[in-house]
């Protein structure tokens, strides 16, 4: 029996298990603002920072509130461990900044079910690219001496899903250049494209390293990046 999705949008009725979270979001039987309005409620009423920080700026009842005025959160906030998961539930996994202002700012995103992380970032990815259709390489120096960099994790779940293993992680033991140049001419007939993602300042040390030329229909993602490293 399909879940009836809507049950979901009663006034106090919400998802209770991951699974069920998960069918709501990503159902297509219910409107983005819908869902955006539902989870807005779902965080004003269980997350007590949000809701101290939504009260401050307007104390019109929750259910008052037109999508575009829901209080975005900034992002300074996530550098304080008082933001955490609504009711408890238990972390899965965290997401750290790279530190690039000191280590003791880096700012904190706790995930309590990254399986829906994952896909919202695949599904919204997918919605202006069609997958099929690219080799992603990804050239981030600097980036993997973090671990828990959301930025490697989102681009190692999309190199997961080519099921051609063509996508990956460019080496740092040779030139990024070489590297991309063997890729492009082993492509070479292929009717993939390439899709290049690159840390500002390591597609400049590309550039600078040399002459490269991209197939035709190629595109290069700039992921930002350039912090303390060079103007």
């Amino acid at each position: 029996m399909a879940l009836d999705d809507r049950r979901f949008l009663k006034p106090g009725r919400y998802p209770e298990t991951l699974e069920q979270w998960r069918t709501f979001v990503f159902s297509e039987h219910l409107s983005f603002e819908e869902k955006a309005l539902q989870i807005y409620r779902y965080q004003r009423e269980n997350q007590p920072v949000y809701q101290s920080f939504c009260r401050a700026l307007d104390p019109a009842p929750v259910d008052q509130i037109p999508l575009i005025k829901i209080p975005l959160i900034p992002i300074q906030i996530f550098r304080h461990p008082a933001l955490r998961p609504a009711a408890g539930k238990p972390v899965r996994q965290i997401f750290r900044s790279s530190g690039t202002t000191g280590a003791e700012s880096r700012s904190a995103h706790p995930i309590v079910d990254p399986e829906l992380y994952y896909e919202s970032c695949y599904r919204c990815f997918s919605l202006f690219y069609d997958p099929p259709e690219w080799i992603l390489l990804a050239w981030l120096p600097g980036y993997t001496d973090n671990p828990e960099s959301s930025l490697i994790a989102m681009i190692d779940h999309f190199v997961r899903q080519d099921q051609s293993g063509r996508s990956r992680f460019l080496p740092f033991d040779q030139p990024a250049g070489e590297s991309i140049g063997s890729i492009c001419r082993q492509t070479g007939e292929s009717d993939r494209r390439i899709m290049l993602f690159g840390a500002a300042f390591g597609l400049l040390d590309i550039i600078e390293s040399g002459p490269l030329k991209l197939p035709d229909g190629s595109l290069v993602v700039e992921t930002g990046g350039m912090k303390t490293h060079r103007r």
